[in-house]
């Protein structure tokens, strides 16, 4: 059996940063957001989220995987996942 291993915001940094292209910035409400040029991937928040953007059916699986992810949406269209940040095996994060 593996053992689960948390995320913490640091190994997000490491991941995300690491994809080419990718830039980090502070956004002016205070998330700090990973981008490919102006579009924006992934963003964290104060209370230890971290908002996926992700197609449909990637976010559904993690929705399904993951009892304390919610739906991102902006208006009536479904952008991604929000979950805690330690809610996220690190393990499946660098895939």
């Amino acid at each position: 059996m593996s053992e689960w291993r948390m995320t913490t915001f640091a190994q997000l940094r490491r991941t995300a940063l690491s994809l080419p292209e990718t830039g980090e910035h502070v956004t002016s409400s205070g998330l700090v957001a990973f981008r490919v040029r102006d579009t924006w991937f992934a963003a964290t928040d104060d209370a230890g989220r971290v908002r996926l953007r992700l197609p449909e059916a990637e976010g559904d699986e993690v929705l399904g995987a993951n009892p304390t992810a919610e739906r991102l949406t902006r208006g009536a269209a479904v952008i991604g996942v929000r979950v805690p940040l330690a809610d996220i095996d690190g393990r499946q994060l660098n895939q």
